[in-house]
């Protein structure tokens, strides 16, 4: 390969790595590197693949002038069509939106569907959910949940059987604690502005472990090995909020108290942060496309109690 190929493709690969950098991709490896193949390895988090380009012979010197020039011609033509198609694979926008119709149930509709089937939870009278082979079927290119579900990961507490609700019709997002960082905001995010989901419920329980770790931290300075500290971190405000309403712990508050209030305030916490602080929910709440709600799953009586307000 001669000097002024080399700088071509050198360009090339230059041009597609900072096309990559303009859309968020990050560049890979040093890319074109060797005589029999052509490759601009694009980060894989970009579904943009490696394309080998053979060259055979092209630029070898042990063909006769005559028969060179041609060859050599046509790979730079394919090298850039080559450099286009991964271009325009780069620069092509990315659509997170599932195939398919999106949900058009109201956000009072599925809060009723909801408190419906908890009410058949309650009654031990469970109805027929949608699953089994014909619902997976249908449901298996495109998806309209009608709720965003956050909650906690306890295994006490399994929304779809909550709230009797069966394939594909619930959204759900589980931590220990039902808190919201970036990975949760964003399928929130994604569920409202993608699938039109109408209805978000941030569900705490009764008796909470992650609650009750952030309460051990307040009360008793406890410190938690590994990341559970910092899993807990985003609960204690809430913590010190509630026993800030109880007053002192004494004849005014027990431990169990201040635990369940803690539960109660740390789902307000998040809701109001949803419904106040982020934008790309901000829109569809003002339209009265979305409903976010808070509530509050009783493991004794299997009761869930929402706050609307």
């Amino acid at each position: 390969m001669d000097t002024g190929e080399q700088a071509w493709m050198q360009a090339l690969c230059h041009a597609v790595r900072s096309m990559g950098r303009q859309r968020g991709v990050v560049a890979g490896g040093a890319g074109c590197t060797s005589a029999r193949t052509v490759s601009c390895d694009i980060n894989r988090t970009r579904a943009v693949p490696c394309i080998p380009v053979p060259v055979h012979g092209f630029f070898t010197k042990e063909k006769k002038m005559a028969h060179h020039n041609q060859p050599k011609r046509d790979s730079l033509r394919q090298l850039a069509s080559i450099g286009a198609a991964v271009g325009a694979a780069v620069l092509a926008p990315a659509s997170l939106a599932a195939p398919g119709p999106k949900s058009t149930v109201s956000a009072a509709r599925a809060l009723e569907m909801l408190k419906e089937g908890n009410a058949r939870f309650i009654a031990d009278r469970p109805e027929s959910v949608t699953q089994g082979k014909q619902r997976r079927l249908e449901i298996a290119r495109s998806q309209s949940p009608i709720a965003v579900l956050v909650s906690c990961s306890d295994s006490r507490v399994p929304p779809e059987l909550l709230f009797g609700r069966g394939l594909g019709e619930l959204f759900i997002i589980r931590n220990a604690g039902n808190t919201v960082d970036t990975v949760a905001l964003g399928s929130i995010e994604y569920a409202v502005t993608q699938l039109n989901v109408p209805l978000v419920v941030v569900m705490g329980h009764e008796r909470c472990g992650a609650v009750d770790a952030a309460v051990s931290v307040v009360e008793k300075q406890t410190v938690f090995p590994g990341s559970m500290g910092r899993m807990v971190e985003p609960i204690i405000p809430s913590v010190l909020q509630a026993r800030t309403a109880l007053g002192p712990k004494g004849p005014k508050h027990t431990h169990d108290e201040l635990l369940d209030a803690s539960v109660k305030r740390n789902v307000q916490r998040v809701v109001s942060r949803l419904r106040e602080s982020e934008a790309l929910l901000l829109e569809p709440l003002r339209a009265g496309k979305l409903m976010i709600v808070g509530a509050r799953y009783d493991l004794d009586d299997g009761r869930v109690e929402f706050f609307e307000g």
